[in-house]
């Protein structure tokens, strides 16, 4: 077994590894969310925390304060005392901002391609391994991409969650 490789290359036998950082596929179960989005009409502070605790598994949420973490990543340092706060951290925007919902693509698919869009039926999206990044065996499981067609009224910003969900639940784990 080859150790797993930085963000966006390749290992020298040709397969595409995640990296280390992302949550596998044992704490990754995307399938009942992605149904949550798809019959979204509009995206909302819900469905971007679900989204968010999909991929920070383990972070509590705040009590009384939607969207807010407690984040043990995030340190503060505070005065002339010096002393330490954890700090929090806040569930993007996902399913309303399509920049959020870039952000998270690029995060949990590095090295994949996307397209998002909206015209007068269906908002519609899609991911797909970049050739540069992934080979055999792997870019013939992938190569066709994965793709959400929903529905209007919906967002592109929760087709892009759903394109990139798919790939993450086909494909076992984030890249």
């Amino acid at each position: 077994m080859t150790t797993p490789t930085p963000t966006g290359s390749a290992p020298d036998d040709g397969s595409f590894r995640p990296p280390a950082s992302i949550p596998t596929e044992q704490t990754v179960k995307p399938a009942g969310l992605i149904e949550r989005l798809e019959a979204a009409e509009v995206g909302s502070r819900e469905l971007d925390c679900e989204v968010y605790e999909m991929f920070n598994a383990g972070l509590k949420p705040v009590p009384k304060q939607a969207g807010r973490y407690f984040d043990p990543s995030i340190i503060s340092v505070h005065g002339a005392e010096k002393y330490i706060t954890r700090g929090t951290s806040v569930a993007p925007k996902y399913t309303t901002s399509l920049d959020a919902a870039l952000a998270l693509a690029g995060r949990v698919l590095p090295g994949w391609w996307w397209t998002a869009g909206k015209c007068g039926l269906t908002c519609h999206a899609s991911v797909g391994p970049d050739r540069a990044f992934i080979a055999e065996p792997d870019l013939s499981k992938y190569d066709a991409g994965f793709h959400a067609d929903i529905p209007n009224p919906s967002t592109p910003a929760i087709a892009l969650c759903v394109a990139a969900l798919k790939a993450v639940a086909a494909t076992g784990e984030p890249r």
